[in-house]
Parts: structure tokens; C-alpha cells; sequence
């Protein structure tokens, strides 16, 4: 079953901005979320994060937009799907960690 990633403007997941089709077709592969603007805000659609999957994020880098910035968080299996406020969010990763 496929992950849709709904990222929004605003905290708490208000201001839509857009949607990121099916990370499952897309597996390790790093999204640049925007160039012109910032997400605050995310949450996952359709099912949980499951087994060795893993959803890393990271902050806009403002120098040179086509760059994912610094490293903000990880989402493993059994993360809340709900939801996230990080602030600055201007890449998603998402990958199988065989390390898990």
C-alpha cells in the first residue's frame, strides 16, 4: 500500500501546500519539497512506516535551494502517521535501513 506525505505551511498541519505521491514508488530517493517557500508542518497518509522503513527529514538549506540542509529527525516504524510540527522542513528521505 502506498505513503502519500501532505506538507503544509502553517504548524498543526493548516496553509495545504502539497502533496508527495507514493513514497513506495520512490524508495531511497531524497525529495526536495519546495524551492520557493518552507513547510512547517507534515503528516503521513494511507498507512504507517513498516519493518526496516525509514521517513529522514531535513531543514531548507537557503544557500543553494537544489540541497537538502541539515538533518532534523528520522521517522521509523510505529511513528505516529499524525500530524508533525519541525519548522523548516525542505527535504524528505525515504529509504529501507537495513541497520534496523
Amino acid at each position: 500500500m502506498k505513503i502519500e506525505v501532505i506538507i503544509y505551511s502553517e504548524r498543526n498541519c493548516n496553509g495545504f501546500l502539497g502533496t508527495m505521491n507514493d513514497l513506495t514508488q520512490s524508495l531511497g530517493k531524497t525529495w526536495l519539497l519546495m524551492k520557493d517557500g518552507v513547510a512547517y508542518s507534515f503528516e503521513l497518509l494511507y498507512r504507517d512506516l513498516q519493518d526496516k522503513e525509514q521517513l529522514d527529514i531535513f531543514t531548507k538549506n537557503f544557500i543553494n535551494e537544489d540541497q537538502c540542509g541539515d538533518f532534523i529527525a528520522s521517522y521509523f516504524a510505529g511513528a505516529s502517521t499524525s500530524c508533525n510540527n519541525w519548522g523548516n522542513i525542505g527535504c524528505v528521505r525515504f529509504w529501507n535501513n537495513s541497520g534496523l
